[in-house]
């Protein structure tokens, strides 16, 4: 009980301690926690995001790599993205927040169903991503996309497509 006191000392609650303050027996089900905490943690909050598969030695032409500068705006599944988001920027334009997210997620599917990936570099490879960061990828490119259209609707003075 004296060890359980000490540690409150340091700010942890005998909740969150694996071993049972009175019986001494090992919580499992807080050990566990504990250690998937603590995984997390060590791992870092970008490793979150990146999927288990092995590494990805060069990306194909399918594949959408995260990354900034020309050499990632210009890789050809990149490329193909944003066709993608293109074609759907109309009707995501007029979507709610729901809609939204689903059709992120019609183009993340429209991406792997060419056999494309979406990857991040990672030490010496590439890391597929989760599908998660793929959608907020996406819905970001659609965000920077109007952006850039307004940009040049302001420069030109006529728009690119009608609100509905």
């Amino acid at each position: 009980m004296e060890n359980i006191y000490t540690l409150l000392t340091f700010g942890l609650s005998s909740s969150s301690i694996p071993v049972h303050p009175v019986t001494g027996e090992v919580r499992l089900d807080a050990l566990n926690e504990w250690i998937e905490k603590r995984k997390f943690i060590e791992r870092g909050p970008s490793a979150a995001s990146i999927t288990t598969e092995p590494l990805v030695s060069e990306p194909n032409t399918c594949d959408v790599i995260f990354g900034r500068g020309k050499g990632t705006q210009n890789h050809p599944g990149n490329t193909r993205l944003r066709e993608f988001i293109d074609a759907n920027l109309e009707a995501y334009e007029g979507a709610k927040l729901l809609e939204k997210t689903l059709i992120a997620e019609r183009v993340v599917q429209q991406v792997k169903s060419l056999s494309g990936r979406f990857l991040k570099q990672a030490g010496s490879g590439w890391a597929e991503v989760k599908d998660e960061s793929a959608r907020e990828k996406i819905s970001h490119a659609f965000r920077d996309r109007r952006r850039k259209l307004k940009q040049r609707e302001q420069e030109v003075g006529s728009p690119f497509f009608s609100h509905k």
